[in-house]
């Protein structure tokens, strides 16, 4: 039986996730310097013939990206940047989620719809809204042979609560009052108060399973080498530029995958990616800068998906220290952004505005359609600020990440914008990985500071999903409140609306938004799409707006196969 107190957990998380993620970020670096003798060349392309397949319109800019000829066995994906490990339990971002979810799986899987399914669990019951109760699958074994069993789930789920560790998904077992084995394949999770989002736990990589021998051999260090049931095993990551999986004989789905070789390659430009996509050197991508989108939806031989993702797109304020403890600095910054020319302009068709919530209008309990968009107010910006403790401005810094173009165009208009009413701007650019460590270090690192870009995507189908981890005061880095936003009655809200499984907590919810909006504790950009452009012929597979806990090369094959 394991029982831990969940207000401990947290305290010493944070503690723990300080330490890590310092220890962490020096060993990325590390392995990314390792990896720079051994990146690919491009296949038998020069800069001219890849820019001539483009009709001269996508010049070729970063070398060494295309490695691998495709073939029917070879499936190549394009990432935006690099990933920040292959550890489920860090498994929290869009880059790494598609190479670990093809690596190791939950006990729980969502459809399309965001509907529950048993997946590592044969069955699934949930008597009453504070036990949850899984039987395994027999006859699952891991890459290694071994089988799984009770006490892989176990350590598995422990390690996502590990001090260690320090995942930024230890929040969601905050309300577990136990998990122990109940029968020689059954596994049993009481809590200590009714949660209407616990059951959706098992179904993100904070409920994946690897063996219980692995977690052993690196208690307090992510594994580099993760072993797990998954229709993909690891074969090796070379940072910077590509992760390798190769097929699972056994895997227990029979008849899947059907790939030989899975290829995540790191791409960071996205012309050059759209390039790879039209010359055939990669096989689908998925981040598609904004001038390029109808380019790709043109492109012949290519099959093109696309879904409004329960996503937001937003800048933190950090407003544990000045000048962004002061509401009239937040709302003189608010309101000096022209959003609708940055939407025109740069996001384009690749997200819809948000209108004052990171909760989009297409999930339930949405509070967007009470609200109104805020105003581009120059005037009303110049007032706040001169009611404000920095009356003659100030300079502060905006965090972004280098590799985005679509970002770090969006960081230099809000800098010329804010710096019309007497804010100057310095724009850091980072690499991606880079900023997600600063962002769970938090004030670990004595650069976190000023604002600093964030996206986010709903943990489960549920609003408060999108509410809970990025303004709950509980949820400090090392997990998701990276402004450092608190008001008591917003986190009086949101734990009421975790603690009701009836409709009336939508309305909870609605009313905990409204509060939010009227702090402006963040910018809010908008939501963003999910695209996945691929390969003609190709088929098994649909984008849903939570992609990321999917298993997406699980069922993906020729569609006459």
């Amino acid at each position: 039986m394991v029982k831990q107190d969940a207000d401990n957990t947290l305290n010493a998380n944070f503690d723990a996730g300080r330490q890590f993620d310092q220890r962490i970020q020096g060993y990325l670096r590390g392995v990314r310097e390792q990896a720079l003798s051994r990146r690919g060349f491009l296949k038998g392309t020069s800069a001219a013939a890849v820019a001539a397949a483009m009709g001269g319109a996508l010049p070729y800019i970063m070398p060494g990206v295309f490695v691998l000829a495709q073939d029917e066995t070879t499936v190549t994906m394009g990432l935006e940047s690099d990933l920040r490990g292959v550890e489920p339990a860090l498994g929290y971002d869009f880059t790494a989620n598609p190479v670990i979810c093809n690596i190791t799986e939950g006990l729980m899987a969502l459809d399309k719809e965001s509907n529950l399914y048993p997946l590592l669990a044969e069955s699934f019951e949930n008597p009453d809204a504070q036990t949850f109760i899984y039987t395994l699958r027999p006859g699952v074994t891991f890459h290694d042979g071994t089988p799984l069993t009770v006490p892989d789930v176990l350590a598995s789920i422990e390690r996502v609560r590990s001090e260690a560790i320090a995942s930024p998904m230890a929040w969601m077992f905050d309300q577990v009052a136990s998990i122990e084995q109940t029968g020689d394949m059954q596994v049993t999770i009481k809590l200590n108060v009714p949660s209407a989002q616990f059951a959706y736990v098992m179904s993100t990589t904070a409920g994946h399973v690897m063996p219980k021998a692995l977690i052993d051999s690196t208690p307090d260090l992510p594994t580099t080498e993760p072993i797990g049931t998954g229709p993909y095993k690891f074969v090796k990551w070379e940072a910077g530029s590509q992760v390798e999986l190769t097929k699972n004989d056994t895997y227990w789905q029979e008849g899947k995958p059907y790939f030989q070789t899975a290829i995540f390659k790191i791409v960071p430009d996205g012309t050059t990616r759209v390039a790879g996509l039209s010359t055939g050197d990669l096989t689908m991508i998925r981040d598609i800068p904004p001038d390029q989108l109808s380019i790709v939806k043109e492109m012949e031989g290519i099959t093109f998906q696309e879904v409004v993702g329960f996503t937001s797109n937003q800048i933190f304020m950090i407003q544990n220290k000045p000048p962004f403890d002061d509401p009239k600095v937040r709302e003189a910054v608010s309101l000096a952004i022209n959003y609708d020319e940055i939407m025109a302009n740069l996001v384009g068709d690749t997200g819809v505005r948000s209108v004052r919530t990171t909760v989009p209008s297409t999930m339930p309990g949405s509070a967007e359609p009470e609200l109104t968009p805020v105003p581009y107010d120059v005037e009303g910006a110049k007032a706040a600020l001169a009611a404000s403790s920095q009356p003659n401005g100030f300079t502060t810094k905006l965090t972004v990440d280098a590799e985005n173009s679509q970002r770090t165009a969006e960081a230099q208009a809000i800098q010329q914008m804010l710096g019309e009413i007497g804010i100057t701007v310095e724009i850091n650019e980072i690499p991606q990985p880079d900023r997600i460590t600063l962002l769970q270090q938090g004030d670990a690192d004595e650069s976190y500071e000023g604002m600093i870009f964030h996206e986010w995507g709903a943990d489960f189908p549920d609003p408060n999903g999108m509410l809970f981890p990025l303004f709950h005061s509980r949820s400090f880095p090392p997990q998701n409140n990276g402004s450092y936003y608190s008001n008591p009655d917003v986190d009086a809200l949101l734990d009421k609306a975790d603690q009701d499984v009836t409709e009336a907590r939508l309305q909870t919810i609605i009313e905990a938004q409204k509060l939010i909006a009227a702090d402006m504790p963040i910018i809010w950009l908008d939501h963003f799409k999910w695209f996945l452009p691929m390969k003609s012929g190709l088929g098994g597979y649909s984008i849903g707006p939570l992609f990321y806990w999917d298993s997406f090369l699980r069922d993906l094959a020729p569609v006459e196969a």
